[in-house]
């Protein structure tokens, strides 16, 4: 259950970086940029001393230099809604910067990178050699364009949550719902993090949307499990396949993940779908605990399961949607009409899906899952994606 690594964060008040879509020249960010990637020694009277503090010139020269090396030399800076992008010979990578009167940074952060070149097939092949069982699935308008064990059914973590949003839309357009209502948290709710909800006060009132875009962008379990309840299970079950039924709220993830109930985990996996609801109904008000999570040792045989084609369907569904933009995971948003992403990951296993509509009305996904019970490298999938999405068509 979790974001998109960053390669690189430096920062001294990084939500104060401003947005420059609208900027018809060369911006002083993107100056400095191409100072910090062409000249051979950096300077310290480039950096705010807070910037400094956290991290040390040489330290900042280092990392410089192992970019370099790593991608070659710098190419252009270009300037996008949500950030720069700095090419470099052999790669791209997503920057933000902020700088004071004193042309200093104040703010600087680096992306994973993304390597230049190469095609869908070749991520397929990389895919394809990692240890355990992976999934990529790339479509365009339905149409296959790539794609590696697609209808495998695979621990997908937090990404199941697309479902609960597209029950969400669902009850919104058939008016029993909408992204206004507001309703108090409530102690049933209370899960575990990732997420803020879990330590807000009993009784907070929340808006639909809100609980919705907590429950995309950051992956909040709490705000996950409050729309759980507000919709019903049974309103959402239907939109998952049978590999992910019944529907686990976070909540109950995490229980029967923790070391306490290890039986009554191995139990749920043996059961058929009766005897899991029946488990399930036997937690009742049990609260998790996250020395107990700590303690165990799951893998991605236990969760949530959907395949690379189910991941997409959904995406299909809800691309658009207001709250799917708040994290795009590397992607600008001034390439494409709409897009939306989610992420999820257990132990063992990670699934990232990006949905997109280009210019020309075109809608796209991309969905990479990978399983692997002893352990998983999330920044080698993490940049699988990368260079997947650096590969899809635009128009």
């Amino acid at each position: 259950m979790r974001h998109l690594l960053v390669f690189l964060v430096l920062f001294c008040g990084l939500a104060s970086v401003p947005a420059y879509a609208d900027a018809p020249d060369e911006t002083r960010e993107q100056k400095a940029l191409k100072r910090f990637f062409t000249e051979p020694t950096l300077s310290a009277d480039w950096f705010a001393p807070n910037l400094l503090k956290a991290a040390p010139l040489d330290q900042l020269q280092a990392l410089r230099d192992q970019l370099v090396s790593a991608y070659g030399g710098l190419r252009e800076v270009k300037l996008g809604k949500d950030g720069f992008s700095v090419e470099l010979e052999r790669a791209f990578l997503p920057a933000k910067a902020a700088l004071d009167d004193h042309e200093r940074f104040i703010a600087l952060w680096v992306g994973t990178p993304v390597p230049r070149g190469g095609s869908l097939s070749d991520i397929v092949t990389e895919l394809a050699n990692l240890p355990g069982e992976s999934s990529l699935l790339v479509i365009r308008d339905g149409a296959v364009l790539a794609e590696r064990n697609a209808e495998a059914s695979l621990a997908v973590g937090s990404a199941f949550k697309l479902a609960v949003l597209l029950a969400l839309k669902q009850e919104i357009e058939a008016g029993r719902a909408r992204w206004d209502e507001v309703m108090p948290l409530e102690e049933r709710f209370r899960s575990l993090p990732t997420g803020v909800l879990q330590s807000w006060p009993v009784g907070t009132p929340m808006t639909l949307q809100s609980l919705a875009s907590l429950m995309i962008s950051i992956s909040d379990n709490t705000a996950t499990d409050a729309l759980i309840y507000r919709l019903g299970k049974s309103r959402i079950e239907p939109l998952l396949p049978e590999a992910a039924r019944p529907l686990l709220t976070t909540r109950q993830y995490f229980l029967l993940a923790g070391q306490a109930l290890a039986a009554q985990r191995a139990a749920y996996l043996a059961a058929d779908e009766a005897g899991r609801r029946a488990i399930l109904a036997g937690l009742g008000a049990k609260a998790p605990s996250l020395p107990d999570l700590i303690a165990a040792s799951t893998g991605p045989d236990f969760g949530w399961h959907l395949s690379a084609r189910d991941l997409c369907g959904l995406m299909d569904q809800v691309v658009g949607l207001p709250v799917l933009s708040i994290e795009t995971a590397g992607a600008d948003p001034g390439e494409w009409q709409a897009l939306g992403f989610k992420g999820g990951s257990v132990p063992g296993a990670e699934a990232l899906v990006g949905g997109f509509l280009d210019h020309a009305g075109h809608r796209l996904c991309l969905a990479v899952v990978w399983n692997n019970p002893a352990g998983i490298d999330a920044p080698r999938i993490e940049q699988l994606y990368g260079r997947a999405l650096a590969l899809l068509p635009r128009e």
